[in-house]
């Protein structure tokens, strides 16, 4: 009979595990480039942007059918204070553009 850790550290580590499995699907749904290329650098400076307001300031955005899911998955990010966390993990990818995981470690950097 297996018993179920109790008290507030199990609802600390489900909540962490919760974050972790909904940062992991909000990156997938955005896509990693596109979080550090475009969206990190948007929302940094006023995460109620307009996803119109992002395609004129990057027009390769105007490409994506998704652009509202795109914004909302990566503005649940940011609300959940997930933002450097993403950026972490982009770093540890290894099938991505070096030069998109260099720009993350940049945004890092203090």
């Amino acid at each position: 009979m297996k018993v179920k850790p109790s008290g507030k550290n199990s609802t600390v580590k489900d909540h962490d595990k919760k974050s972790d499995i909904d940062l992991h699907k909000w990156l997938k749904s955005i896509g990693k480039a596109t979080f550090v290329e475009i969206l990190f650098p948007a929302l940094s400076g006023n995460i109620n942007v307009s996803y119109r307001e992002i395609a004129e300031k990057y027009p390769t955005y105007k490409k994506y059918t998704t652009q509202q899911t795109r914004l909302a998955a990566a503005r649940s990010v940011f609300r959940h204070g997930l933002e450097l966390k993403a950026l972490r993990i982009i770093t540890a990818s290894s099938r991505l553009d070096p030069n998109v995981v260099e720009q993350a470690r940049v945004y890092l950097k203090p």
